[in-house]
């Protein structure tokens, strides 16, 4: 039987956005030739359907084209972005594959399709206040964390969105790919197979006269050394870091090389981060919404032990009737695995 390849997607991702997931899976299998589609759901994944083999093969060179990718590489990661219209409205997609056998894996992430307000964002309006009067600081690091799909790019986009807004301020992005389009901001966007690299791009952005720089994600020493500088040298610099609360970020920036006395002299803080669900009930509209523990500078240089941190605030959500406690614990359990 035909099925039409934009059709499919269509279904995908209407079926994507009605649950609220924030990431499609393909896992090819070689023993019964289907793919297994799974949505990442509330922070897990869950069976949805199976594909043939020829249709998600068919799908894969869609959005490989769609997301200009080069469609004849199998042998190399890539990634891409690209706006997918449905009822007509765009909807900002990440797509990112990785060689594998029989067929490539596909992971498509679904973006927020407009910039959020950070008081938007926070479930307790005196974390989102902490955030932002961080930002307004003309110089120095500031860092979000958290695990995958916990909003730490939607977070970075509305915080970069408000000191946009208020004006006065020269703004460069460096992102892998750029996920959203603002305004009054230059957006960059590395492209390595061009030697574009996050550190070429950095040193391009440093002689550009910025008073913000914001980088899509630290994920080498390099990069890391590089946003430390920039910040030394009277530049405000954001930033995405994988790590569970600030003592493991700033023990991922000591191994990536930064001097422990660098990274106190400029680093603001560690913004840690959790997107939960909410429990439905007729005052609360909202079914989502983040957690934020804002930890100052100096931090992560205290004993863990007697920082309570991100649990706390899960703590505190689940007392007040926002979470449920299956909830406080999955995150909780999360925390202490890290």
């Amino acid at each position: 039987m035909y099925i039409n390849v934009t059709d499919k997607l269509q279904d995908l991702l209407s079926f994507a956005l009605s649950a609220q997931a924030t990431d499609i899976h393909f896992f090819p299998e070689h023993s019964s030739e289907q793919v297994v589609v799974r949505y990442r759901m509330n922070g897990t994944l869950e069976n949805r359907e199976t594909l043939p083999m020829l249709l998600y093969e068919k799908l894969l060179q869609h959005l490989k084209f769609s997301s200009s990718l080069d469609i004849g590489e199998k042998r190399l990661p890539q990634s891409g972005s690209y706006l997918f219209k449905l009822k007509n409205e765009h909807f900002p997609l990440r797509v990112s594959t990785l060689p594998g056998r029989p067929l490539e894996h596909l992971v498509i992430r679904l973006l927020p399709s407009q910039t959020l307000q950070l008081s938007e964002l926070s479930l307790f309006p005196n974390q989102t206040d902490q955030l932002f009067a961080m930002s307004q600081i003309p110089h120095g690091l500031l860092l979000v964390s958290g695990p995958t799909g916990a909003g730490k790019s939607t977070t970075l986009y509305a915080l970069l969105q408000t000191i946009a807004n208020a004006g006065h301020k020269h703004i460069v992005t460096l992102e892998d790919p750029v996920e959203m389009s603002l305004e009054h901001i230059v957006q960059l966007q590395v492209n390595e197979r061009s030697g574009f690299s996050y550190a070429e791009g950095l040193r391009s952005i440093l002689r550009h006269d910025p008073d913000v720089i914001v980088i899509g994600e630290i994920r080498d020493a390099l990069t890391a050394k590089m946003a430390v500088r920039a910040a030394l040298t009277g530049h405000l610099v954001l930033s995405t870091i994988h790590g569970s609360n600030a003592f493991s970020v700033g023990r991922r920036m000591i191994d990536y090389g930064v001097l422990e006395m660098d990274l106190d002299d400029c680093l603001l803080g560690v913004v840690s981060q959790r997107l939960t669900q909410l429990t439905v009930s007729p005052a609360n509209k909202r079914t989502r919404a983040a957690i934020f523990d804002v930890a100052p500078n100096k931090t992560w240089k205290t004993e863990e032990r007697h920082y309570k941190g991100i649990n706390q605030q899960l703590l505190k959500a689940y007392v007040c009737g926002y979470i449920s406690n299956s909830e406080r614990r999955r995150w909780t359990m999360l925390e202490m695995e890290a």
